[in-house]
């Protein structure tokens, strides 16, 4: 290996990244995820050859160094992390990488195919661990989505109430789907409905965008705010973004209903009452889009 081009095409393994990101340990004062952080580097040496061999390594650090993005000090520990994970094999002055199935078999993964990311090095806020991170975003929305479609073909009476409903309360009947199913579900909210159509509407959450704690749990963070400030460094360096959505309030002063049945506290939801408005609102979950232009 002679020189290192700015961009770089990465490869990592569909669906790995899912079975990383909650792999937490508390290393000093400081909560870290040492296997993804392992990863990152393993994943940057992979990019540099085909063959799977690093050769003199020790001569190649002044391009190595910039590569990976970390400190010669940063980069040995790094080096003998990937080795205890079983990443790489250190042979004299060689480093032996092992193959992505080898590495997915470590953790119980079946190897399919490859996610494909440009990489640009000169863009100063890249870091490959929160390309992982991204990617296991993406991953979990995908899960999420074959959930809803599950959901949706298992309860066809789901799709008689959207449709009967806004035959009789609505200007025009939208095609359903989970957004307008969603979009339904935040106006008979809003405006209460018949308790037989405000049930069936509700029956599920179609909505596949999750909360913090969602986040928090799923990336094993020992609080909330953690999940924030991941959200705030992925959109920071472009992965996501993140749009607020306004929240949905139900006035029970209000006379102009649809129906009897009013706004309650779902499970599924984060509502909250204010008996001094004698109100509830619906705080809706951030929308968080995944900015997938990286991933070839």
């Amino acid at each position: 290996m002679n020189t290192v081009p700015h961009n770089i095409e990465f490869r990592f393994p569909q669906g790995l990244a899912r079975s990383l990101i909650n792999r937490r340990a508390l290393v000093t004062k400081y909560e870290t995820n040492r296997v993804l952080k392992a990863f990152d580097f393993f994943t940057c040496l992979k990019a540099t050859n085909v063959c799977g061999v690093i050769s003199g390594f020790h001569s190649q650090l002044p391009m190595l160094l910039p590569l990976c993005k970390i400190s010669r000090s940063s980069f040995y520990t790094r080096l003998n992390d990937c080795a205890k994970l079983g990443l790489l094999k250190l042979d004299g002055n060689n480093i032996r990488l092992h193959s992505w199935d080898n590495v997915c078999r470590l953790y119980d993964h079946e190897f399919t195919y490859y996610h494909k990311i440009n990489y640009d090095l000169n863009n100063e806020t890249a870091n490959f661990q929160y390309f992982i991170s991204a990617l296991a975003l993406h991953e979990q929305r995908v899960i999420i989505t074959k959930q809803i479609t599950k959901k949706f073909n298992q309860n066809p009476e789901v799709k008689k109430a959207h449709d009967t409903f806004a035959e009789n309360f609505l200007t025009e009947v939208p095609e359903y789907s989970p957004a307008s199913l969603h979009e339904l579900q935040k106006f008979t909210y809003a405006q209460g409905a018949p308790v037989i159509f405000y049930d069936l509407l509700h029956k599920f959450n179609p909505d596949p965008h999750v909360t913090v704690k969602t986040i928090q749990k799923q990336f094993g963070f020992a609080s909330h705010r953690s999940a924030t400030y991941l959200k705030r460094n992925l959109a920071k360096r472009g992965l996501i973004t993140v749009n607020k959505r306004t929240a949905i309030k139900h006035d029970y002063n209000n006379k102009e209903v649809l129906g009897a049945h009013k706004a309650r506290k779902e499970k599924a939801y984060h509502t909250w009452y204010d008996p001094g408005t004698h109100s509830r609102t619906w705080h809706l979950t951030d929308e968080i889009l995944i900015n997938l232009e990286f991933i070839k």
